[in-house]
């Protein structure tokens, strides 16, 4: 994602960011339990999983989300 991000404009093709799905897959990483899942939680499973290396990318991604959504809506 941040190569996507510095090339962007430079790479002349589509780019598609896939998060944890390879760590998935490969199962590097394990999914959060089903009730998670269900209940839209599993970013929350990853935080406890890492919190040092997710808390401050979650924290500012959200809070931009969270202000572009609010902005854009209430424009």
């Amino acid at each position: 994602e941040v190569w996507m991000s510095d090339h962007q404009g430079k790479v002349k093709g589509f780019m598609v960011g896939v998060g944890a799905a390879f760590d998935y897959l490969a199962g590097n990483i394990k999914r959060a339990p089903q009730w998670m899942q269900k209940g839209n939680l599993e970013w929350f499973y990853r935080l406890i999983q890492d919190p040092r290396r997710l808390f401050i990318r979650y924290l500012i991604t959200n809070s931009k989300f969270i202000w572009h959504t609010l902005v854009k809506n209430n424009a």
